[in-house]
C-alpha cells in the first residue's frame, strides 16, 4: 500500500505486481551531494594510516622543536668560537689582540712597549737585593750611566735605603725587577696602586702569574736584561 507497482508478465500470461517500498529506493540527492572518494586518495589515507602510527608522528614533532629551539644557540657558540680565533691570530700592534693573549696566559701583558719605549723613560726604579746581590748595584750603575736617574729599592728589613715604591720622589716611570719571584707579585701590586705602568723583568725574577697580574692592572711587561740591551 502506497509503494510504487511494477508490471511484469509471468509464465502462465498473467499479469503480476512486484511492489518497490520507497525505503528500499536510493535517495538520488544524497547520491548526487556525497562524492565518492577517488581510488588515489584512498590509497594514499590507507598507506599513511599504516606506515605512521600516532606515537611515531608526535616523537618526530618533538624532535623538530627541539632541533628549533637548539639552531640558534649552536650558531652562536660557534660565532663565538671563530671570534676568538680571529683575536687570537691578531698580531701583537693590535690592542684587542694583545689583551686575549695576556688573558691566555701567554708571556705577553696587557701592552708590550718592549725594552726601547722603556728605556726612553727618565725615572727607574731598580727593586732588588742591594747589598747582597751584585747584579742589583750593576744596573743601578748601567742606568745612572745613560743619564737616567735612579732608585735602589729593597724590601730586606736590613736595607737602609726605600723599601718600597710609595717612598720614591719622584715617582718611578719603570721598574727594574731583579728580585726573588716570591717577593714580586707584592712589587707589582704595588705598580698598579701607585700607577707605574712599565716594568722591565731580569732573567730569575719572572714568577708564574705574572702575565695575568699585569694584564689585570695595565701594566705593560718586558722579558729581558738591562745590561745587555741598553
Amino acid at each position: 500500500g502506497g509503494g510504487a507497482g511494477l508490471l511484469e508478465a509471468t509464465p502462465g500470461g498473467r499479469v503480476g505486481r512486484t511492489n518497490i517500498h520507497p525505503a528500499s529506493q536510493p535517495d538520488s540527492q544524497t547520491a548526487r551531494q556525497t562524492p565518492a572518494p577517488s581510488q588515489a586518495t584512498a590509497g594514499a589515507n590507507s598507506v599513511a594510516a599504516s606506515a605512521a602510527p600516532p606515537h611515531t608522528t608526535s616523537a618526530t614533532t618533538r624532535t623538530t622543536s627541539a632541533l628549533r629551539r637548539r639552531l640558534p644557540s649552536q650558531l652562536l657558540l660557534l660565532v663565538l668560537q671563530l671570534l676568538l680565533q680571529l683575536l687570537m691570530l691578531a698580531g701583537p700592534g693590535r690592542g684587542f689582540g694583545r689583551g686575549v693573549r695576556a688573558a691566555a696566559g701567554r708571556r705577553a701583558a696587557t701592552v708590550m712597549a718592549g725594552a726601547q719605549g722603556m728605556f726612553e723613560q727618565e725615572v727607574w726604579a731598580v727593586v732588588g737585593s742591594h747589598g747582597r746581590n751584585p747584579i742589583a748595584a750593576q744596573l743601578v750603575s748601567k742606568l745612572e750611566g745613560l743619564g737616567k736617574t735612579v732608585h735602589a729599592v729593597s724590601p730586606h728589613p736590613k736595607y737602609e735605603g726605600p723599601k718600597t715604591l710609595a717612598e720614591l720622589d719622584p715617582a718611578p716611570q719603570v721598574v727594574d725587577l731583579v728580585i726573588n719571584p716570591r717577593t714580586g707579585p707584592g712589587i707589582v701590586d704595588e705598580m698598579g696602586e701607585l700607577g707605574v705602568s712599565m716594568l722591565f723583568v731580569q732573567p730569575g725574577a719572572e714568577f708564574e702569574s705574572l702575565d695575568e697580574k699585569a694584564a689585570e692592572l695595565g701594566i705593560a711587561v718586558h722579558y729581558g736584561c738591562v745590561l745587555r740591551e741598553a
